[in-house]
């Protein structure tokens, strides 16, 4: 393991900063609601927002193809079942696929079903087109990290401690608690010479 520096606890470095949102600790997160603008159509047939329903229904997709064959694999139906009329479980699927294909997905499977929220965000925020910036601006909106929870520094990094509490949580504090706990934290900590 690495010795921790400095710049671990930055988020104006890339070692300290959350991958998910840069260090920002706002990310990126699909609105349902927005993004299935019609709930009383099927999925591939106009519940989808206008400006981004080909992405996923034009001949030679990749997502398309990857989101029909997560489909098939579950027997939902995305053809002719109403949005509404699916079941929570599948809804969940389709937005947010499953927990092993996620892993999967970062261990270099391409063709693991991350769910439509993971490929709308990321398409959202490595857009290079801005007629395609602007249709995925229009179903996210911008929310807390999910990875993060705000704090801005990568997940290990939150995890240090010093006298319990995370570099976020006293960088948050009022100048007056900050006080109180460093002052608290030099009685724990042993005499130097």
């Amino acid at each position: 393991t690495d010795e921790l520096t400095p710049r671990h606890f930055s988020f104006n470095h890339h070692l300290g900063a959350c991958p998910r949102c840069q260090g920002i600790g706002l990310a990126p997160v699909l609105s349902e609601k927005k993004f299935i603008a019609n709930p009383d159509e099927p999925l591939l047939r106009g519940a989808i927002f206008r400006d981004l329903s080909g992405f996923f229904t034009r001949r030679g997709q990749f997502y398309g193809g990857l989101l029909k064959r997560a489909a098939r694999r579950q027997n939902i139906d995305i053809w002719s079942t109403p949005w509404k009329l699916l079941d929570h479980r599948e809804r969940q699927f389709l937005l947010y696929g499953e927990k092993a294909d996620r892993e999967a997905y970062q261990a270099g499977g391409k063709w693991a079903w991350r769910g439509l929220s993971a490929i709308i965000e990321d398409m959202f925020a490595k857009s290079e087109s801005e007629r395609w910036a602007l249709a995925f601006a229009h179903v996210v909106d911008l929310a807390l990290c999910p990875e993060c929870r705000g704090g801005r520094l990568s997940p290990a990094i939150l995890s240090v401690r010093v006298g319990g509490r995370a570099i976020h949580e006293v960088s948050g504090m009022t100048v007056k608690k900050a006080h109180v706990f460093f002052k608290d934290l030099m009685k724990t900590l042993p005499v130097r010479d």
